[in-house]
């Protein structure tokens, strides 16, 4: 029987441990303008979670929060799994990875009309904190597993790379009237 996990992977783009030095530089000058200019058919989330553990794509979302000077604009756009992939496990002279399931996710066709709406709200306005999060279903978690890793990475522009939101964070599993549950935020 399969446990269900959800799990809130919640990206704080200012203050988490797991965010890389680069990802906070690269989003400094992040503004409105930028935010607008993305276009939404390209945006792609990765989530690396280590096996046998897996997602339930279904219950995937993109979460968005903006503070604009009229108020706080909260989305929550649903994605649609591009790919599944395998990251092999690899053995080193000091240390041993996990194996890996990679999955590729892009908006599906009304998280694009949504994406769209909210960047045509926001086009007169000023806005301050943003905030991306991901958040999923999980599904195969052994009772024996206490903590899982995972690294969630964005593409907000067709020539762009992959930006890391989250590296290798470690997420405590804590089982609770049967149903089980993750503790800790970025």
């Amino acid at each position: 029987m399969c446990r269900i996990l959800f799990v809130l992977l919640s990206v704080f783009l200012v203050g988490c441990a797991s965010i890389p030095l680069g990802t906070l530089l690269e989003f400094r000058s992040f503004d409105e303008q930028d935010f607008i200019d993305i276009n939404p058919s390209v945006i792609r989330a990765k989530i690396h979670l280590e096996q046998p553990v897996r997602i339930d794509p279904s219950q995937t979302l993109m979460k968005l929060r903006l503070e604009t000077s009229k108020g706080v604009i909260s989305e929550q756009f649903s994605l649609r799994l591009l790919a599944e992939n395998t990251i092999p496990a690899e053995q080193g002279l000091f240390f041993d990875t996990a194996a890996k399931s990679e999955y590729l996710l892009a908006l599906d066709d009304d998280a694009l009309a949504s994406f769209k709406r909210v960047q045509s709200e926001i086009n007169n306005e000023q806005s301050g904190k943003f905030r991306f999060a991901v958040s999923t279903d999980l599904e195969g978690v052994p009772r024996s597993v206490n903590t899982i890793q995972f690294s969630i990475f964005i593409k907000l522009k067709e020539e762009g790379n992959y930006i890391t939101l989250v590296d290798e964070a470690e997420l405590e599993i804590i089982t609770k009237d049967g149903a089980s549950e993750t503790v800790g935020d970025g």
